[in-house]
């Protein structure tokens, strides 16, 4: 099985859900299976996939990565390729219902409180 982040495309907006998984393949068709069932987890990402059908929809690797066999330090690979992801692509699908709902209650993308130091508070002017 191939390890990696991978890009869930939207051919028609060019919209995209950023992904990460140990098991792509398997993740590939957990996504696909739950979108055919209507039952995805990602509801905007359901809505698309029922306004423009799965032919518009591909799912890429775009960054391999060689697991090290440690389920705590794979995450954390995993974890930390996914966000850099994110972070640069900013997925409709993903990235703004993420941000939104953390910003809400004062947590980063990753659930982690937001704390604001001094420093950063006064630069934000």
């Amino acid at each position: 099985m191939t390890s990696g982040v991978y890009v869930i495309t939207n051919a028609v907006t060019g919209d995209q859900y950023v992904g990460a998984s140990g098991k792509v393949e398997l993740r590939a068709r957990t996504h696909r299976t739950a979108l055919m069932r209507g039952a995805h987890c990602n509801k905007r990402l359901q809505a698309a996939w029922e306004q423009y059908g799965a032919a518009n929809f591909t799912l890429k690797l775009v960054e391999p990565i060689e697991l090290i066999g440690s389920d705590v330090a794979d995450q954390e690979t995993l974890k930390a390729s996914e966000k850099r992801w994110i972070d640069d692509v900013r997925p409709t699908y993903n990235y703004l219902r993420h941000v939104q709902r953390a910003a809400e209650v004062g947590l980063d993308l990753w659930g982690t409180q937001i704390v604001e130091t001094p420093a950063l508070a006064a630069d934000t002017g």
